[in-house]
């Protein structure tokens, strides 16, 4: 029997039609924090090794 893989929790994928509404909530995420002197930290994505 197939071992059945599951997302890993937390990370959920961002389909086409979500994308441009993200991208314009990040956008002016970006603005606005950067106004306040914030700079952009970016992290590791992770899998699960099943994949």
């Amino acid at each position: 029997m197939a071992k059945q893989i599951q997302a890993v929790r937390g990370m959920n994928d961002c389909l086409p039609g979500d994308t441009q509404i993200w991208q314009k909530v990040e956008d002016i995420l970006r603005e606005t924090v950067s106004s306040f002197g914030y700079q952009e930290i970016r992290f590791p994505i992770v899998e699960s090794t099943d994949l």
